[in-house]
């Protein structure tokens, strides 16, 4: 993993870039990443990267996990890792820094369900949300953020 890209978009996000909503795509930090199958693991793993440089700062980190979208309600339908893999939309998952008092964050986040993923280390916390779209379309994401 090139976890100097990732330190590199941790301290552009430091100095200012969270304010801007700054992500970092799990294919864009390798190129082995491009195939569906790896976006996942990619994606904790660059999380866990993320984590260890935001420790000392009052900011935090998460994963943006895009599901397929739907015209119906689907809800949670995924137990595991393989499940969950199967249920990814053509965007890949994305790292954003954020300051968890902004209110944009706090906002998003109580507007989900919190979620266990057999495969998924507990040391990270997933929240499911599934929202109305601007096209009249579902919009599904699981957003993880890690413990300490």
């Amino acid at each position: 993993m090139n976890t100097e890209q990732i330190k590199s978009w941790i301290q552009q996000c430091i100095a200012g870039g969270w304010e801007t909503f700054q992500d970092l795509h799990v294919d864009d930090i390798e190129p082995g990443f491009v195939k569906k199958s790896s976006w996942l693991q990619a994606g904790l793993d660059a999380l866990d990267v993320s984590y260890g440089e935001i420790q000392s700062t009052s900011l935090n980190v998460l994963l943006a996990v895009p599901l397929a979208s739907s015209m119906v309600r689907i809800g949670v339908n995924f137990k595991n890792i393989k499940e969950m893999e199967g249920q990814l939309s053509v965007t890949p998952p994305s790292l954003y820094v954020f300051d968890a008092s902004a209110e944009n964050w706090r906002k998003s986040l109580s507007e989900t369900v919190i979620v266990q993923v057999a495969g998924i280390q507990s040391r990270f916390h997933l929240n499911y949300s599934e929202i109305l779209g601007n096209d009249g379309e579902l919009v599904r994401c699981v957003y993880i953020t890690r413990h300490p």
